[in-house]
């Protein structure tokens, strides 16, 4: 993986990636980073967003990365990802990227 790598191209080759960062931002406590401020940074409808937290299956995470890279931006890539994360303060998420990219 790599920078340039897209975020949609994760789901099917690095799927534990998504999977960590999902269980970082998955919280929905107040005054925790968390997906809905990632959706907010990435411009989505609320509309759109605020079913993403609604599937007792579904992870809110996950479901708004795929939205984003399938609706808003098919060629969002990890660098980008990194720096949105890095912007919203979310270091946890991004060190998963970062170590990803390092091993």
């Amino acid at each position: 993986m790599t920078d340039g790598t897209t975020v949609g191209s994760l789901f099917d080759s690095h799927p534990l990636i998504i999977g960590e960062i999902a269980v970082l931002l998955d919280v929905n406590e107040p005054g925790k980073k968390n997906w809905r401020q990632l959706a907010d940074r990435f411009d989505v409808p609320k509309s759109d967003s605020q079913n993403f937290g609604e599937s007792i299956q579904g992870n809110p995470t996950e479901e708004l990365l795929e939205y984003v890279t399938k609706c808003l931006n098919p060629e969002m890539t990890v660098g980008y990802l990194q720096s949105i994360l890095e912007d919203l303060q979310m270091w946890e998420a991004l060190d998963v990227l970062t170590k990803s990219k390092e091993g």
